[in-house]
């Protein structure tokens, strides 16, 4: 059984995701709090990562106000 991580995404979220793998994660939950992130940059530097590191996302989780 693989073991997630929950990733808060936040200011480069290219790097949240980098961060999470390189300690040994290859899966997990995103959380996005941060409602400015929800765009297609984002979108892109998410599938990015996830491409580049072998990440999986499993879920996200979206704040909302």
């Amino acid at each position: 059984m693989k073991i997630g991580i929950l990733v808060e995404l936040k200011g480069d979220v290219y790097n949240c995701i980098a961060d999470a793998a390189k300690q040994g994660f290859s899966n997990g939950q995103l959380a996005v709090w941060d409602m400015s992130l929800y765009n297609e940059h984002t979108i892109a530097e998410v599938k990015r990562a996830c491409n580049d590191f072998s990440f999986t996302p499993t879920a996200v989780w979206c704040g909302w106000s």
